[in-house]
Order: C-alpha cells, then structure tokens, then sequence
C-alpha cells in the first residue's frame, strides 16, 4: 500500500480524472471514479453529479411520456378517420380505449412502448384503405414535421434564454461585480491590453514569450474567493477562464507563461473562505477585443460571462519604487523595453535605477546567444548595436535618467570577459546632437567586467536567450 502522501496525490489525480470526465458529460464514469476517492471533496461532488443525473432522467421522463400521448392521439385520429368510411364507430372505441391502455402501460414500464407502437402499425395496415388514405397520411407526416419545427423551436429559444440570462454571453455580470460558482467566486481587479509585463514561459522566468507581429499580449488581474465547503481548492481558481472576443471565438490562458513582477492566479491548497490575487495572460489577434470573460464550471457544467473594465496601455501605467540591495531603487520602465523591442531588440525586464551619489540610469539587460556569448568579437558586435539604438531611444527618456544607460549581458552559461557598457548621459547627448562620431562615442564607454574565459561555467550569472 501506498504512503498517506502518495495516497493524497493519487487521490488529486482522480479528481482531475473525474473533472476531465464531468467536463464531457460523462456522468456514470465520473461517479466510478469519485467513489473510490477518499477527499472530502469527491462526496461534495458525487451528491452533485447524482442531483444532476436525476434532474436530466426525470426529464426525459417526461419527454417520452409527451411522445406517448402524442402518438396515441395520432392512433386515434387515423382510426375514426377511417373508421368512420364503414360506419365502424365501435371499432373506433376499441382504438381509443387500447391507446389509454398504452398510456397507462407506459406510466408502469416504459419498455412496452416499442410493442405498443408495433401492434398499432399492424392495426392500421389491416384496415381497408380507400382513396382518401394518402391525404390522411400526409396530414399526420405534416403533424410529425410541425412538432419537429416547435421542438427545434423550443431548443433555440432556450438557447436565446440561457444566453440572455444575467451572467449569460449576451448579458454579461456587470464589471466589478463578482462571478459566483460551484467552487468559488471570481472578481476581475484590472485589464491591461495590451500588458506592459514582460512574459516568460517558465517557473524559474527564463525563456522569454515574444507574440508574433499580428499578435499582442493582454493581462487580466484576478481575485479568487474560496467556495469550497470541505476540504481545500487544489486548481485555483477551479474552473477554466477563457476571452470572448469581437468575432465570437475564444481564447484560453496559458498557465505555464507569466511575468516576474507579478504573481500568476494558480496553485492549491486554499481554503473555504481565503483568497488569492494574481494574473492571467492572454496572446490575441492585434485587430480584436475581448469582450467578456468566460468561466468554465466543471461541476455544472455551465458557464458564467462577465464584462470587462475598461482596457488600459500597460505601457503607460507608472511603477512603483522597490529597494535595492546597493541601497538605491529601481521601478520596470516596460516603455524603454517597448521602443527597443520594435526596431529589433528582445531585451530582458528594462529598469529605471537610482543609486545614491551617481544619479539615475536606465538599465537594459541583454540576453546573448550561447555561440555570440563565446565569441568576443561577437559579442562585441552585438552590444554596439544596442548600445547606440539605445543611445537613440534615450532622447525620450533623458528626463528620468540624465545619468545615461548601464547594459548588462547575460549569456546563456558562457563565460565571458565582457559584463557590459557605461553610457554617459553627457556622452549620449553630444552623439544624439553629431558632436561624437560614432567611433569617438564608441571610445569613451566604460567597459563592464564579466565573467573571464578561464573561470568554470558554473560561476556565469544563467539567463535564457529569447
């Protein structure tokens, strides 16, 4: 037998199992697989699944007995019809009363309907049929196909209700107001689009997440609120979010991408009543918007709607100060990173760095190809380039950091003799205005020390080239 722990780990894998199949309206196979989950919350669910299961049997119930009073009238209708050519109005009591038998039958054991239905055919082939039998037929096909229309009828205009419902797709739970289900309440805190947060595809926030030129990152921030009313929430936030965008399709969050600054809605071990703030992000065509969020119930199996706030330019929102070690500050400048990004460059999270009696910078981080960082000329080469488009883009941003750029590379575990370049501000200044030539400007960086070639791998600062 297996420890406690792998116990509760098998136990969470089944669950997972049992949403999979709930999600596909596997009803009877999901409840096989919660009976043999001790969880406290495999019983919660269980009840849930068996109330589902009766509610959808009793329906159908109902159906079949409406299909069966139905057809009996038909019976009935097609007997006096032709009944009524020879006079045999006796016969026709025999047929009304065997069709209030089959109903009565059917209330019993619903299995006798299919017998009943073979021994009416029969009835109706015996009788004699003479040259008004086909028009009688087509007037109960064309009642057959009327109550087809009406059923298909019902069907959409239960579609219309389910959607025009609050927290259906065409009416959406108002913004700022929670969206309440099985296993929690959702409320959505802000809505960037598009974020100013630089991605990665990683838990260690490594590998760099670049959209492509069609597409734009947006970021949803999220507060999950607990419902559960045994046990803890293991799936934060228990259910699937997905954008509904302008054009009607849908797109769902990537848990494995998020940002280092901020921390993504996921995880477990909450419990009933506790919540949890994070992010989800979102890559979607740069010519759409989303126009609501869409929570997915495994455990009903329906999905609420709820608007959004209104969209702000990540970009443009100001950061907050955070300490330094060295005692200073620094705050994101994703601007900075923003205007590098679109003539070429994929740098790591740009920064705004105050440090007491030198002045305040920008700070570019520079990831470097494992082959660019084991070549020095290379890798020369590529902070040059940079550097002075850097040095271009820094005309907009002078006023916040007059003391210049600091680049720092960062390869991808090879050592290297080049850490980066000091940028004065004076410096930048006269190039920008064709003072300095390019070589003279060239010439009065500060070269920053890295890590020199004849020292192990293992003592590189390790970032991921994009």
């Amino acid at each position: 037998m297996g420890s406690p722990p792998d116990n509760d780990r098998l136990d969470k894998a089944k669950m997972k199992a049992a949403q999979a199949l709930i999600e596909r309206n596997l009803d009877a196979e999901a409840l096989a697989v919660l009976k043999t989950i001790t969880l406290p919350t495999a019983r919660e669910w269980e009840a849930r699944l068996r109330a589902r299961t009766k509610r959808r049997r009793n329906r159908l119930i109902y159906t079949l007995g409406a299909l069966v009073i139905v057809l009996a009238a038909a019976t009935i209708g097609l007997g006096a019809l032709l009944l009524t050519q020879e006079g045999r109005a006796d016969a026709l009591q025999q047929t009304a009363l065997a069709a209030v038998a089959t109903y009565d039958v059917f209330q019993a054991q619903a299995a006798a309907f299919n017998a009943t239905v073979a021994a009416g055919e029969a009835t109706r082939s015996a009788l004699p049929v003479d040259a008004n039998a086909p028009a009688l037929i087509a007037t109960l096909a064309a009642g057959s196909g009327t109550r087809s229309a009406a059923d298909q009828a019902f069907a959409a205009t239960a579609t219309r209700a389910a959607q025009t419902r609050l927290g259906g797709l065409n009416n959406p739970i108002p913004a700022g107001q929670p969206l309440q289900y099985a296993s929690g309440d959702l409320r959505v805190l802000s809505y960037e689009r598009p974020t100013g947060y630089l991605l990665y595809r990683a838990a260690a926030g490594t590998e760099i997440v670049r959209a492509a030129p069609e597409q734009i990152f947006v970021a949803i921030e999220l507060t999950f609120t607990c419902r559960a009313v045994a046990g803890v929430c293991d799936a934060v936030p228990e259910a699937e979010i997905s954008l509904v965008l302008s054009d009607g399709s849908r797109i769902t969050a990537d848990p494995a991408v998020g940002a280092r600054a901020v921390p993504t809605l996921s995880g477990g071990g909450l419990r009933a009543g506790d919540s949890q703030t994070g992010w989800r992000f979102f890559t979607i065509p740069a010519g759409q918007t989303a126009a609501s969020l869409r929570i997915s119930d495994p455990l009903s199996g329906s999905a609420i709607f709820g608007q959004l706030p209104a969209p702000v330019d990540g970009f443009t929102i100001p950061t907050a100060w955070e300490p330094r070690d060295d005692g200073g500050r620094q705050r994101r400048l994703p601007a900075f990173r923003r205007d590098l990004q679109a003539v070429g460059f994929t740098t790591d999270e740009v920064y705004l760095q105050d440090t007491p009696g030198e002045g305040t910078i920008v700070a570019v981080t520079l990831p470097i190809a494992a082959d660019a960082a084991a070549d020095a000329a290379a890798l020369i080469a590529a902070v040059r380039r940079v550097a002075l488009t850097a040095s271009d883009v820094w005309r907009d941003y002078a006023d916040l950091a007059p003391a210049g750029i600091g680049i720092s590379v960062r390869g991808r575990g090879q050592p290297h003799d080049l850490g980066g370049v000091a940028l004065l501000g004076s410096d930048i200044i006269a190039y920008n205005n064709g003072a300095l030539s390019v070589e003279d400007y060239v010439a009065r960086w500060f070269v920053l020390p890295g890590v020199p070639a004849a020292l192990p791998a293992a003592t590189a600062e390790v970032t991921t080239e994009p």
